[in-house]
């Protein structure tokens, strides 16, 4: 059915969210079909909520080469600025005019982007809140 569309079928994951059985499946598959409307876009921030060790001395990105692994699932792959707009809108133009594979376009995150606490400390402000002190900060109130 995807392949009858001539929409294009776009899918917004997180790289964590890539660690995921169904998501390879997918891949495989949907490369499998040459499903060339099929465009998926990652937030590349390398964290993820759990599941993993926090071993400091292994290596903590949720996917390690997440380029190479798309590749080898038969993937175009693009690379991006995550939070350059004009760099994105270029990546979803060149994607939109790919034929004869899926498109993977991986934009590069950083955790908290715009707010220095949460840039400052990614793993704590990925699941949790701030303290009511932090938010009267925030506002200027403090």
């Amino acid at each position: 059915a995807l392949r009858s569309t001539p929409a294009k079928v776009w899918v917004v994951l997180g790289d964590g969210e890539c660690q995921e059985g169904q998501v390879w499946e997918t891949a495989m598959i949907a490369q499998r079909y040459r499903t060339d409307n099929l465009i998926a876009v990652i937030d590349c921030n390398k964290y993820q909520e759990r599941g993993w060790s926090y071993d400091d001395s292994l290596c903590n990105e949720p996917i390690v080469d997440i380029r190479s692994k798309w590749e080898a699932f038969g993937w175009q792959v693009l690379e991006t600025n995550g939070h350059d707009h004009a760099k994105l809108e270029a990546s979803f133009t060149k994607a939109s005019s790919i034929t004869g594979k899926p498109t993977v376009i991986i934009a590069h995150t950083i955790k908290g982007k715009g707010f220095p606490l949460a840039e400052s400390d990614p793993q704590r402000f990925h699941c949790t809140t701030i303290t009511d002190l932090e938010q009267k900060q925030l506002e200027g109130l403090i």
